[in-house]
């Protein structure tokens, strides 16, 4: 978990194929995230309750964990 470090605009580097559950859990001020097409996994609640309004899923995305995006 990331903790209270939040910011805008989250760019996921390319390479990176998992992210781990309740990784940007909590994040009210992050807005957009931009996803790289070596992305495979969303852990369980990565982005629950964070104020995420601009996000695309990659194609390479084969699973999404429960509550991924929960009350965003």
């Amino acid at each position: 978990k990331i903790g209270l470090l939040c910011f805008l605009m989250l760019v996921v580097k390319k390479g990176v194929i998992s992210l781990p559950k309740n990784a940007f859990q909590g994040c009210k001020e992050l807005k957009k995230v931009i996803l790289p097409n070596t992305l495979k996994k969303i852990g369980t609640r990565a982005f629950a309750n964070s104020g995420v309004e601009e996000i695309n899923i990659p194609k390479s995305v084969q699973s999404i964990g429960a509550e991924a995006f929960s009350n965003t």
